[in-house]
């Protein structure tokens, strides 16, 4: 990770003590997007990324911006303003949903309290000095699967100019209420801020710009499968009968302490009848695809039985299960609804506390 440096740190402290003195959540909602794009400066570390704004703190309870980049980011931006509980297609059972899918930098404003060793050591070398519930700046940088982390140096750069450019829409929207309202036509545009160069200067402008398209939704790797082991389960005839539930499913905890904490990803199989819980399977999910059809198959020796029918609902678990389920005459079929499988999660959390 390559920490933001001394000048880049008071640069983004300057931006978020102006964002929140400006307090532009006092007529400003969080459905008021509006965007700006990451200037390519001459060192190249821009992304010229467009990240899509929004401000919060109009109850009162969480003031902050939080910028949510490219398409993706607009996406999710969209769909937690058009259903905050969550679609139907998502697990209304996870917790850690919300940290899965989150991929934003945050500007908050709170207690000091809340900051960790790092936030206020960066202050006290600064010489800053802040007082009251909501007055100390923290920022984090949310990845989809990973904890809420320190920010990364050209997260900071464009972090601090989003926070720059809050300023100025958050400023004309105290004067013009209808700033971010679309023109006649193009309701899909959003405001978006533009840097543009012009004799070795930057200078901003507004433009009204499409949302980024999201990309593809990602591909499951195709399955590593040891044929090896495949073969084995064929030779000892196993039994086959019932239905187990499996699933591919969060660890609800964070892991990691050397490095940034991640969600490790765990294969559970439950007996559909009985209830039994075999030993669950963990692992980074970066990592988790080339393991899971190893680990089906061990369920498979280890219970010296295979079953009629298996249930599932993660649809990235469908490759897995598709290469090995076959050659085995094995059903599988997706569900909505594993009701075993929820209560060996349910007790899981209760377990981790």
């Amino acid at each position: 990770m390559t920490e933001p440096n001394l000048d880049e740190w008071k640069r983004l402290y300057d931006a978020a003590i102006a964002f929140r003195d400006l307090a532009c959540w006092r007529w400003m909602w969080d459905s008021d997007v509006f965007a700006v794009q990451d200037p390519a400066d001459p060192a190249g570390s821009g992304t010229q990324e467009i990240g899509y704004c929004s401000v919060m703190g109009a109850l009162g309870e969480f003031l902050a911006l939080a910028v949510y980049p490219g398409g993706e980011g607009f996406a999710l931006l969209d769909k937690m303003h058009a259903d905050p509980i969550g679609p139907a297609d998502e697990d209304p059972e996870d917790p850690f949903v919300a940290f899965l899918e989150q991929n934003c930098l945050i500007a908050s404003f709170t207690s000091r309290d809340d900051l960790d060793k790092g936030d206020l050591a960066v202050i006290r070398t600064l010489g800053l000095r802040f007082r009251g519930r909501t007055a100390w700046p923290q920022f984090r940088s949310h990845r989809p699967g990973y904890a809420p982390w320190r920010l990364e140096a050209p997260e900071a750069r464009f972090l601090t100019v989003a926070l720059e450019q809050a300023v100025d829409v958050g400023s004309r929207c105290k004067e013009r209420r209808t700033l971010l309202d679309p023109p006649e036509g193009r309701e899909d545009a959003i405001l978006t801020r533009v840097p543009l160069r012009r004799g070795g200067c930057l200078a901003w402008e507004d433009q009204w710009l499409p949302p980024a398209p999201p990309s593809a939704r990602r591909t499951p790797p195709a399955p590593v499968v040891d044929f090896r082991k495949l073969d084995e389960v064929e030779r000892l005839n196993l039994p086959q009968g019932g239905t187990w539930e499996m699933d591919l499913v969060p660890f609800p905890a964070f892991v990691g302490k050397d490095e940034r904490p991640f969600i490790p990803m765990l294969l559970m199989c439950v007996d559909h009848a009985s209830g039994l819980v075999s030993q669950p399977q963990m692992a980074h999910p970066d990592e988790v695809h080339a393991s899971l059809a190893d680990w089906i198959t061990e369920f498979f020796i280890t219970h010296k039985t295979r079953p009629e029918t298996i249930l599932f609902r993660n649809p990235d678990l469908h490759p897995a299960l598709k290469t090995i389920a076959s050659p085995l005459g094995i059903a599988i079929q997706r569900a909505d609804d594993l009701p075993m499988l929820s209560q060996a999660r349910m007790h899981l959390r209760n377990f981790l506390g």
